[in-house]
């Protein structure tokens, strides 16, 4: 992961875990500039270590428009990246999520994170993925980003009709009663009376 020709290696604290997203820069109006933030971390019974990285580069597709793909390695294993997509192993990683182990998933591809010009399908489709990722594990570090990534785009859900809303609304109630924690709880309800509105 880096910018035009560095990289930041995830991977290398032995044992760590991890989970990395990129996301579009939403004033860059040519669309070929990215963040990429990224978080390791290993804990053990004395401490945590670990690190946080924050890069900004040229988009994969503006990279990618004048080259035929590109390899890095995660944990050992390399990801080839291409236009067409991502090849990692035998694992298919075309869905644009790929695990990071322990229920940790990360955004593999370049994307806005929530847009208020996006359309109702599109929408729909961005809240169906977090909410599923949510329900795979919905005790895991990265819950609390799904819930907040929910919760964010229920803010901004101007492109949904009354009967979409209202399809949203009883699925967020059915991931409101698979986790305990009360704050995400809090946040799905909240996600509620914001679609209501």
């Amino acid at each position: 992961m880096g910018g035009d020709d560095s990289g930041y290696p995830l991977g290398d604290i032995k044992g760590s875990r991890y989970i990395y997203a990129l996301f579009l820069d939403p004033k860059d109006m040519s669309k070929t500039h990215r963040y990429a933030y990224a978080m390791e971390w290993r804990k053990d019974e004395k401490e945590i270590v670990g690190k946080l990285v924050v890069t900004y580069a040229t988009t994969q597709q503006y990279r990618e428009s004048g080259k035929k793909g590109r390899i890095f390695r995660i944990n050992g294993n390399d990801v080839k990246l291409s236009a067409n997509g991502f090849s990692f192993g035998d694992d298919d990683l075309f869905s644009g999520f790929f695990s990071m182990g322990e229920g940790l998933s990360a955004f593999g591809s370049d994307s806005t994170f929530v847009s208020s010009s996006i359309g109702s399908e599109s929408w729909l489709s961005q809240f169906n993925t977090f909410k599923n990722l949510f329900l795979k594990n919905p005790n895991s570090t990265a819950s609390n980003y799904y819930a907040s990534h929910i919760y964010k785009m229920c803010k901004k859900a101007d492109a949904l009709d009354d009967m979409e809303k209202k399809m949203v609304i009883k699925e967020l109630e059915k991931v409101m009663k698979a986790t305990n924690d009360e704050f995400l709880q809090e946040m799905f309800q909240a996600s509620i009376e914001r679609l209501k509105k």
